[in-house]
């Protein structure tokens, strides 16, 4: 188990050797609670993980316990990995579905057979163009089938002429069904409406994976993908409208599993948003959120703190001045811009420890990824004591890069004293 603390940054703060246990809920509320006590229950506002049972009966077993139940700590599920079940979702849809399948079919020959592989490289080439290879989808990657799709895509003209080809070593082991459907416009035609529907999600997934996305977009990719599904479903003739309705459908069901009022406060407190959009009871939820952490962080300016987010809403005080607003100021993140422009303020300790918090588990799954590299086949000896402290130096010695002076400043610095 590998745990990140972000500050906003993320830091591997540890890396824990199950070895025998089990990973139960009761197993992962314990660890989760070691760490929060180590930091203090009152400086930890929020516990993000992806969406297995485990773990959401772990959440549980967390709000229920007697040492946290009355702090403002959100548990919440990942964004990425909610949008990826919402991909699947869309693909577990029958005429999807089959599209899928053909298209791993198609690619799954091509790559595993030498002289299609081949035939596709040389006529790649003669092209003089730039193309992609032909990807299988990878369940441990969000959205990758959407990848996949685009690589046939992209390598249209290049498959068509393989189906075209006069080797018969080359179309006997095409065979007559994929050459069928690679020449059959039907087949493009439905993988350009349902790169279409999709490649909003995978775009939101992309942006909202990376080390410095915002927990206050969140809200807003949701509303973005399901104004996006309403708007490209008239467009896609060849899903039924009960097709349609069951997509709808899990989009509600992941969105409702996304959604914290944690995330209606940080909206509200993100000088971009300022709470657009949010309806009424959302609204009061944010707020009430942001009383919560008030009373938890700072019980004593609890009243000043709510008395400075009314005047903030309502552009008075500080926020009557237009400077605040100006569109300079405003290309700030939001962090940076409560601590940097409101930084007087007691409001901004709050806005800036709910703007820190993370809208997805990323920053975790990329920590397992250079476990992997750091813990090879070649290097299976490292004991897991010395596996973590390696995987400790090389993801937190970015952050001091990050905030370092780059080599180049200080040499010219350097030169300026000589």
């Amino acid at each position: 188990m590998n745990i990140i603390i972000t500050t906003p940054e993320p830091v591997v703060y540890k890396s824990l050797s199950t070895t025998t246990n089990r990973h139960t809920a009761e197993y992962v509320a314990n660890e989760i609670s070691v760490v929060i006590d180590s930091i203090g229950k009152n400086r930890c506002l929020g516990v993000v993980s992806d969406n297995a049972a485990s773990m959401k009966k772990a959440w549980t077993i967390l709000k229920n316990d007697p040492r946290y139940k009355d702090l403002p700590i959100a548990y919440y599920s990942c964004i990425c990995h909610t949008l990826n079940l919402l991909v699947h979702d869309i693909f577990k849809i029958q005429n999807v579905s089959a599209l899928e399948e053909m298209a791993k079919t198609i690619v799954k020959t091509i790559n595993n057979t030498h002289i299609l592989k081949s035939t596709f490289v040389v006529i790649q080439k003669s092209k003089k163009e730039v193309f992609t290879t032909l990807k299988m989808p990878v369940k441990t990657r969000w959205g990758s089938i959407v990848h996949c799709l685009e690589s046939l895509k992209q390598n249209k003209g290049v498959l068509q002429q393989l189906a075209w080809s006069d080797d018969v070593n080359v179309t006997t082991k095409l065979g007559d069904v994929i050459q069928m459907y690679i020449l059959e416009f039907s087949f493009w035609h439905k993988i350009d409406k349902v790169l279409d529907l999709m490649k909003p999600i995978t775009e939101w997934i992309k942006k909202l994976e990376s080390d410095n996305p915002y927990i206050s977009d969140v809200f807003y990719a949701l509303n973005d993908i399901s104004s996006l599904l309403t708007l490209k479903f008239p467009n896609i003739e060849f899903l039924s409208d009960e097709e349609k309705t069951s997509i709808l459908g899990s989009f509600e069901h992941r969105k409702c599993m996304a959604l914290h009022s944690m995330h209606y406060a940080s909206s509200i407190l993100d000088p971009r948003h300022r709470g657009q959009h949010l309806t009424q009871i959302n609204d009061i939820a944010g707020v009430e959120y942001i009383f919560n952490v008030a009373i938890a962080i700072m019980p004593e300016e609890a009243q000043q703190i709510m008395f400075e987010l009314a005047q903030y809403r309502s552009n008075e005080g500080l926020w009557s001045n237009n400077f605040v607003w100006s569109t300079e100021i405003q290309n700030l993140n939001p962090y940076t811009w409560w601590k940097g422009i409101c930084g007087s303020t007691y409001l901004n300790k709050i806005a800036v420890a709910i703007l820190s918090l993370p809208p997805s588990s990323a920053a975790t799954e990329r920590s397992f990824s250079t476990f992997s590299l750091i813990h090879t086949k070649k290097r299976n000896r490292l004991t897991n004591e010395r596996a973590a402290k390696l995987l400790y130096i090389h993801q937190n010695r970015n952050n001091l890069k990050k905030s370092s002076v780059p080599k180049k400043k200080i040499l010219q610095r350097n030169t300026g004293i000589l």
